[in-house]
């Protein structure tokens, strides 16, 4: 990746980041430096990367329709 592209990349999380409260940013921040410590960690060279990721909520969320 250039470096222009780094840092439209970055200054768009960045961007993003600020619309959440505090305690989110935390978060995020804290998440997206677990997710490059999985990345940095030793694998097979042409092994799969897979991530994922969960969200916990309470079962009686209701989202809207349409």
């Amino acid at each position: 990746m250039e470096a222009k592209d780094l840092e439209r990349r970055f200054a768009d999380l960045g961007m993003r980041l600020a619309k959440l409260p505090p305690p989110y940013q935390e978060q995020a921040l804290e998440g997206f430096a677990d997710v490059l410590t999985l990345l940095e960690m030793p694998r097979d060279k042409n092994g799969p990367v897979k991530l994922l990721v969960s969200l916990d909520h309470e079962s009686n969320i209701e989202y809207p329709s349409g």
